[in-house]
């Protein structure tokens, strides 16, 4: 992108000036960076989740949902996030990407 400026004076004098301009992308989605493919999970017995990690280039908070399609979630409250059970039993995660991670 260039960006020019003109000035004059009301006579036959202008000036311009021309500059390139680099423009970063304003604002780049998050993404998980590692989650399960799959888990096995016994019936009736809880099964920890481990490995999830999230990233944001140009935010340092995220907020995660966590949902299960078969079977419930329990989400234990955790340092530096904030943890919400909503009513369809799925749960959010807010809090930096540090915390999240954690």
């Amino acid at each position: 992108m260039n960006l020019t400026i003109s000035v004059s004076d009301g006579d036959a004098l202008t000036s311009v000036v021309s500059s390139a301009l680099d423009a970063a992308t304003a604002n780049a989605a998050p993404s998980y960076v590692v989650a399960p493919v799959s888990l096995a999970a016994t019936q009736g017995k809880a099964t920890l989740i481990t490995g999830i990690e999230v990233s944001d280039a140009d935010s340092a908070d995220v907020k995660v949902t966590v949902s299960a399609t078969n079977g419930s979630i329990n989400l234990p409250a955790s340092l530096g996030v904030e943890v919400i059970r909503l009513a369809d039993g799925s749960y959010t995660v807010e809090g930096s990407v540090a915390s999240v991670n954690a």
